[in-house]
């Protein structure tokens, strides 16, 4: 008859070995990244996922999803369980924080990018750039926008997220967006105010468990952005 202490030193070593093999296998399947914490003028407080792979954001009821070779988006309104996929550009179309005034098109302003100094956030070095539209006798800034191409931030995904918040592409991974606004004072002068559009308060590095990208399951898909935003939960 086996020896009872044999016996349950082999059990005890196939458990040890089977909880490093597992313990082995989620480590291999999680995926470095990116943890943001950012405030949106358009969803408020956001939370961002960001690998070389993968970009998730949760924002109040939208969960966003952009997989590699990130040329599509998918859409979840974890209220309605609507569901949308689409082509990332046909996103950027609805989104331009510096589109030229009716009086500057008139005019036939052009948009001009001037690099105007070098920042830090956090350890991280960050390029700043100010979008000016431009005419004779109009030299109107519209838009600052910072970008890093700090290895840390997976700049595969760099251009999809500058069509997102509708940047121009090639200047980096953008962390942050101020908009100017022309306002009117009691003399009739015209002076600019300084709105955020995007700001990215915290960075993490983090791993991410494979679940993390998992799409969610069982929404119904809608055809547009508009239907996506404004559809019924009872539908």
């Amino acid at each position: 008859m086996p020896n009872q202490k044999i016996i349950k030193l082999s059990l005890l070593s196939v458990y040890l070995t089977m909880n490093i093999l597992f313990g082995w296998c989620q480590r291999a399947e999680a995926e470095a990244g990116l943890l943001l914490k950012q405030t949106s003028a358009r969803y408020g407080s956001v939370t961002c996922m960001v690998t070389h792979s993968n970009f998730r954001m949760d924002a109040s009821e939208l969960r966003v999803f952009i997989k590699a070779p990130f040329k599509n988006i998918t859409l979840y309104n974890m209220a309605s369980k609507a569901m949308l996929t689409c082509p990332i550009d046909e996103i950027s179309k609805e989104t331009n924080w510096h589109e030229l005034s009716k009086i500057e098109q008139k005019a036939r302003a052009k948009e001009v990018i001037d690099h105007t100094s070098d920042e830090m956030m956090m350890q991280y070095k960050l390029n700043r750039y100010q979008i000016v539209h431009v005419a004779p006798k109009i030299h109107n800034p519209s838009l600052d926008f910072w970008t890093t191409k700090e290895p840390d931030f997976p700049q595969e995904l760099a251009v999809s997220c500058c069509k997102l918040t509708g940047l121009p592409p090639g200047y980096g991974f953008p962390v942050r967006m101020y908009q100017y606004k022309t306002r009117y004072g009691r003399n009739g002068k015209a002076y600019p105010l300084h709105f955020q559009v995007l700001d990215t308060t915290k960075v993490i590095k983090q791993e991410f468990p494979a679940t993390t990208f998992s799409q969610p399951q069982g929404f119904r898909k809608v055809p547009d952005l508009m239907e996506l935003m404004v559809s019924d939960p009872e539908q």
